[in-house]
């Protein structure tokens, strides 16, 4: 499933390098970073995940927009700005952890309901 155009338009408004990726198991949407990274003496492409969200709406845009005001206090200290990258990308593990228990338990109860209905023919 593709991303609204118009989430992208602002979304690429708000940083060029921020891009969407659909869950297709679980059924979300996460906000990621493209960066280049030199990890011992190599230059690495990192794309850690910064949000993760159900719906791609104007809350999800203002969310962004806030994170990326917080984050350039930190742009100054590149080693301040990756702590709080990956303290975001930590942030969205959890909270994709949160969605695929809350999916999987969605499926359990309509599991157990389809068990119990009577069918009469």
């Amino acid at each position: 499933m593709r991303p609204l155009k118009w989430f992208t338009r602002e979304l690429e408004i708000i940083d060029p390098t921020y891009f969407v990726v659909f869950n297709k198991n679980y059924q979300y949407y996460e906000i990621k970073k493209e960066m280049n990274v030199i990890r011992d003496g190599e230059l690495v492409v990192v794309r850690p995940t910064l949000a993760v969200f159900k719906r791609l709406n104007d809350r999800a845009l203002n969310n962004l927009r806030e994170r990326k005001y917080v984050g350039r206090k930190y742009s100054r200290d590149p080693m301040l700005y990756l702590k709080y990258l990956n303290s975001l990308n930590e942030e969205a593990k959890k909270k994709k952890k949160e969605l695929a228990i809350e999916t999987m338990a969605e499926g359990y109860m309509r599991i157990h309901n389809l068990g119990r209905r009577k069918i009469f023919t």
